[in-house]
Order: structure tokens, then sequence, then C-alpha cells
């Protein structure tokens, strides 16, 4: 068996502690995700704030698994969440494969006949996931 490269996964604290939460869980999952889950948590690059072109959570994603139409979808966290037609869960191998990579990555899908998704673009960042994101200064309430 050939060993496969991974892009790097690029994750932000609040994406990262939740995929943690889902691995340590471990909720019935199709083949081949904690594969994918653990191999991407292990290399991950946990940031504060990501580039406008990393998948986050709650980013609308145009993608395409193997040689399929391209598809656009908000990447949300469960199956509660989902509207049809509308939404991948990370829940998914497609979700979890898309999670903290960059515009025009291809990860492959052992669990899915071989194939492999391609990122082709984050067409709506998560607005509180971004490096680009003007936080507001905090003012501090003291006793005068």
């Amino acid at each position: 068996m050939k060993p496969v490269l991974l892009p790097p996964a690029r994750l932000t604290q609040r994406d990262y502690a939740i995929m943690r939460g889902i691995a340590l869980h471990r909720p019935i999952a199709p083949r081949g995700y904690y594969t994918l889950l653990n191999t991407r948590l292990i290399s991950a690059e946990v940031l504060e704030a990501v580039d406008d072109d990393i998948v986050t959570i709650d980013s609308l994603v145009r993608y395409r698994v193997g040689a399929g139409n391209t598809l656009e979808h908000r990447l949300v966290v469960g199956s509660f969440e989902a509207l049809m037609g509308k939404t991948v869960s990370v829940r998914t191998l497609v979700g979890v494969a898309m999670l903290g990579a960059r515009a025009l990555d291809v990860i492959p899908l052992s669990g899915l006949d071989e194939q492999e998704v391609m990122v082709e673009a984050v067409t709506h960042p998560a607005p509180d996931a971004r490096a680009s994101a003007r936080w507001p200064e905090r003012k501090l309430m003291t006793r005068g």
C-alpha cells in the first residue's frame, strides 16, 4: 500500500476542539472516517485565525468529489444543522477531508473507492475564524 501525502490541515482553535471532541466520543461514522480524522488532527496547524481561503466550520465551500460535478455547501458540525442539499457535515468523510484545507488542495478519500475531494474555493468564509476580521478593542472596566 502506497503512503498517501495529505495537505496540511490549518484549523482554528474552535474547529480543532470540536474535531478532537468527535475523535474522543467516536460516534458511528463511515469506514475510513476516524483514520482520516486522526491523521488531520495529528498533523494540524492550530491557529487563532486563518486566511480567507481556508475551509472552517460555517464556511461556504465550492468543491468536487472525484470527477463529479462541482458542489457548493456550508460546512457544519452535525446533521441537526443540515439543510437538505445546502450543507455538508464534518461528521462525513468529505466534510472532515475539507476542514482545514486551502483552496485548490486535493485530499484523498480512502473510504470512498479511492476517490478524492478537491476544494475549488471558499466562497463565503466564516466571519469569526478569519485573520482579516477586525475585532473591536475591549476596554476594561475599572473602578475609579
